[in-house]
Order: C-alpha cells, then structure tokens, then sequence
C-alpha cells in the first residue's frame, strides 16, 4: 500500500539507504580507527569499534546476498502446485533447454493456476547458485 501512494523518486532514493549506512559505517570506523591509533580514545570507543567492525561484517553480507541474486522472466507451463510447501512447480514453455523450476508462492497465484497446458509469464527472483528454485513475484496467463 505504501508503494502505490508514494512516488517513484522516493522509492528510487530510499533503495540508497543501505549503501549510505555501509559508507556511514565504514567512515566511523575509519575515524575510531584512527582515533585509536592516536591514543585518543577511551575504552567505550573500543567496544564502539568492535560493534562497527559486526555492523560492517553484516552490511556487507547483505550486500553480497544481494549481489547473487537475479530476477528472470520467461514463459512458463505448470507442472505441479504444492500447497503444503508453498511451492508451484514450472516448465519453461518456449526454447530447446527445458528447465524445471520450483518457485516459492503466495497463496493467490497457487489458487489461480492451472495445471497442465495453459501458458503464463512468470516473473521470480532466484540466486545464481540455484537456477532451479527461486521466489515467484508475478504471474499473467498468456493469451493464446
């Protein structure tokens, strides 16, 4: 809901937040570091780098989580749906490469599908790692 009632730019600029606290972090961190190396610190500061250091070891795993995931959009066929798992199993419908996917769901797209012949266009998020299992964001029946 918030989404549709604020704007693009906001939601362009609030996307920087995590860079900006990574910067932030690495900046202080620099500046206790430094600080410290001057003997003008006192014991707090110490403890206030360490918890710098587990903020930034934090931060840059995020940022590398991130990094390794990728969003697809292909068509696809469904090949099975998994109410117990949450999970809708899918073929990709056009190419050579068949590839079956199991892709996380909500609810809705699970009570919404048919399976077997009918075509959709799937959109899902899913990590370089694992090609084969991702997170379905969106899905519309292909008109024939």
């Amino acid at each position: 809901m918030w989404y549709s009632k604020t704007s693009y730019g906001v939601h362009e600029i609030s996307s920087l937040i995590p860079l900006v606290c990574l910067v932030a972090t690495v900046v202080w961190l620099l500046v206790l570091i430094k600080r410290t190396i001057q003997k003008k610190t006192v014991k707090v500061d110490r403890w206030f780098a360490l918890l710098l250091v587990v903020l930034l070891v934090f931060q840059v795993s995020y940022f590398q989580t991130q990094k390794n995931k990728v969003s697809a959009t292909m068509v696809v066929t469904i090949e099975s749906v998994d109410a117990r798992n949450g999970t809708i199993t899918v073929t990709n419908a056009n190419g050579d490469d068949k590839r079956i996917i199991v892709l996380e769901a909500p609810d809705l797209f699970r009570n919404m599908v048919v399976v077997g012949e009918q075509q959709y266009v799937a959109s899902y998020d899913y990590y370089k790692n694992n090609p084969n299992k991702g997170k379905l964001s969106g899905l519309t029946i292909m008109e024939h």
